[in-house]
């Protein structure tokens, strides 16, 4: 499982970025949904709730933001990393504990099917972890059983109503400024330790099986509704 994880992180770093449209944005979980061995329709659920299917989006310690370019967001989510605080980032809102404990640069962390892939994975192992969809899916928001038992039943209602109909989204850059910072910022790994340069593959490899944790269970930062 870690490798199917490492090398999609490592095709994202290595291709473009996403040029002219996304592709309607609940056909990109198909995928890494099959290879993972997760059920589509709960991560497509799990997607709505936290993103609402907008592949830029960030929550930045209970601020939850929205930007019409992956580089926007990009530029924002440095400004986060380098003041050392927690947030949740793409689709699946994969928290940065998991981008620094792994090294997993943050231009992939935004890359839709990447993201889609570390949640995912994520997911799968509060699956093995439970043994249950609905225990495995409040824990992939908090180990507080209350916090859990409500996320759950979001996703579930959300899962009922099946998924809103997303626009395929504009992944060409439109703001210059945005881009330019985002430029600068993998120019220089040194002082950026998620830069373009970390390979997922190197570091997911390196990691032994006991470091692949939940991400509630090991994680020390605030959760979104604590």
């Amino acid at each position: 499982m870690r490798l199917i994880l490492a090398a999609i992180l490592f095709l994202s770093v290595g291709r473009p970025a996403w040029a002219g449209e996304l592709p309607p944005i609940p056909r990109l979980f198909e995928a890494p949904c099959r290879e993972l061995g997760i059920p589509c329709p709960t991560a497509v659920a799990i997607a709505q709730v936290e993103s609402g299917l907008h592949p830029w989006s960030l929550n930045i310690e209970g601020q939850g933001l929205k930007f019409k370019t992956r580089w926007e967001a990009l530029a924002r989510a440095r400004d986060a990393w380098a003041a050392d605080r927690s947030f949740d980032i793409g689709l699946m809102q994969v928290n940065s504990w998991w981008l620094k404990r792994y090294a997993i640069p943050l231009d992939a962390a935004l890359d839709p099917l990447a993201n889609i892939y570390l949640g995912g994975w994520i997911l799968k192992s509060e699956i093995d972890r439970h043994k249950s969809l609905q225990a495995a899916v409040g824990a992939y928001h908090s180990p507080n059983p209350d916090r859990a038992r409500r996320y759950a039943s979001t996703v579930m209602s959300a899962l009922e109503r099946g998924p809103v109909k997303v626009p395929a989204g504009k992944a060409k850059p439109k703001n210059p400024t945005a881009q330019k910072r985002a430029a600068e910022a993998a120019a220089h790994p040194a002082s950026n330790p998620a830069s373009f340069d970390a390979s997922p593959m190197t570091v997911l490899q390196k990691q032994p099986s006991s470091m692949i944790v939940s991400k509630s269970s090991s994680m020390k930062v605030r959760f979104k509704n604590q």
